[in-house]
């Protein structure tokens, strides 16, 4: 009898045991609520577009020969100055440019007419005549043209020959050729005004880029370009060739989702030039994973597995595996059974690890009510063995994807035709990790790509 008593005493111990080592537990589930919605807008970044300009000399030159031909000036009259003079252009005149400047050299044949004590004689000779016009835009877009006379070049000297006495007037017709010239630089300053029209081709690509740009239709990713400023650099020229870079300042947004309403700016604003222009040029790129197919991974990786503690006195078994947010944080729910059954909570920040290209999690613990809980009947399991288990295990790769993303948008960035003559060409180099964000469908990790681009007028 005493045998038996003993015997059912230890089988009471027994299974007071295992109540207590196989607990139930219940933690207050966290809130689900999400700060941001299935269409996302991505940080704004400020950017530089340009558009380079090349200024065809020789066609400034040719244009300027079709402009000027035979005589450009005539003086028929002798009672003012005892001199008459008629100019005539005697072979092309020569354009090249030297930094922001045109040198013309203007071949001329000239006949004169003058006189001295009564006496009048007919000559005739040549010169180059050298000027410099400098080009300048104004801030309100007008281009301005100063020239200035640089000297002549004598082919044949004038001298007025008396028989005894032979008088020099090339200081005369100098003068005289001095009150003229501007009469051949006027017609340059009106071919200048009239045919380089710049303002209307900036105008054009101001207003046509705001148009949300769908670069990639697979990833639903839309580019929003909201210009606030132009700039331009000094024109430089040598020779044959002069050029200059516009810039159009602007904030470039990557939206995913449904196309973006844009409100168009149509106002150009006044030209600011700089000496130097920046040619950065930002975009978003995304990668992303869904949060049932995250829970998925998870739980094939954790699901079923036993996980002893306390040199295998307490065990537990994964039984089920669930996420969601709760605003900028990732909850992980893990069904648990064994020493303890029930489902615990755990709450982190996801971040993309740019050195392992994978979506992670830092910061993880245990849901505060969950810690508080777990702290008062399971002290052996609210420390951090099984919370690195499970950070460790939150790894998703996202490197294939992002390189998708990012090959797919540049292909988009190819002479991209934004408009009828408009095409823009962007080149991305480097990738910066920028923020994680929790919607209700999924995780998206952002990055910033970083490169060139400019954008092509055709006709200009």
């Amino acid at each position: 009898m005493k045998k038996l008593g003993t015997f059912f005493l230890l089988t009471l111990i027994i299974l007071l045991n295992a109540c207590h080592s196989n607990k139930n537990f219940i933690a207050k589930k966290p809130t689900e609520k999400y700060m941001y919605t299935d269409s996302l807008s991505f940080e704004r970044q400020i950017s530089t577009i340009n558009i380079p300009i090349d200024i065809p000399v020789q066609e400034v030159e040719n244009q300027i020969n079709n402009q000027l031909k035979g005589l450009i000036y005539e003086d028929d009259k002798l009672d003012d100055d005892n001199l008459m003079l008629k100019v005539w252009k005697r072979d092309s005149i020569l354009v090249n440019a030297e930094g922001n400047v045109f040198n013309l050299i203007i071949p001329l044949k000239i006949w004169a007419k003058a006189g001295k004590f009564g006496i009048y004689k007919e000559l005739e000779f040549s010169l180059n005549a050298k000027l410099a016009t400098q080009l300048t835009l104004s801030p309100d877009w007008q281009l301005k043209t100063t020239s200035t006379i640089k000297g002549y070049d004598w082919i044949s000297k004038p001298v007025f020959d008396l028989g005894l006495i032979k008088i020099p007037i090339t200081g005369i017709v100098e003068r005289a050729l001095d009150d003229q010239i501007p009469n051949i630089t006027n017609e340059l300053d009106k071919f200048v005004g009239e045919k380089v029209e710049l303002k209307k081709y900036i105008q054009k690509v101001w207003t046509q880029v705001q148009s949300p740009t769908l670069i990639s239709k697979e990833y639903d990713t839309w580019l929003m370009i909201s210009p606030v400023e132009v700039i331009m650099t000094p024109i430089n020229g040598k020779n044959k060739r002069a050029k200059c870079t516009f810039g159009i300042k602007t904030y470039t947004e990557t939206i995913i989702g449904e196309k973006p309403d844009q409100k168009v700016n149509s106002i150009l604003p006044p030209l600011k030039v700089v000496n130097q222009m920046a040619d950065e040029f930002s975009i978003g790129v995304s990668g992303e994973i869904s949060l049932k197919n995250a829970g998925k991974l998870l739980s094939n990786l954790l699901v079923g597995q036993q996980y002893s503690f306390q040199n295998g006195k307490y065990n537990v078994t994964v039984k089920k595996i669930d996420l969601f947010g709760s605003n900028e944080k990732i909850i992980i729910a893990a069904g648990l059974e064994g020493s303890i059954t029930g489902t615990v909570y755990f709450i982190g920040v996801p971040f993309f690890n740019n050195v392992t290209k994978s979506l992670e999690v830092k910061n993880l613990d245990y849901e505060l009510d969950t810690k508080s809980k777990l702290l008062k009947v399971a002290s052996w399991f609210a420390h951090g063995k099984f919370v690195k288990i499970m950070s460790e295990s939150f790894k998703f790769p996202l490197s294939g994807q992002i390189e998708d993303a990012k090959k797919l948008i540049q292909q988009n960035l190819n002479n991209y035709k934004i408009a009828k003559g408009i095409y823009l060409n962007g080149k991305l180099n480097s990738l910066e990790p920028k923020n994680v964000y929790i919607t209700p469908k999924s995780i998206i990790a952002t990055l910033e790509a970083s490169g060139k681009a400019d954008i092509k007028i055709e006709g200009l």
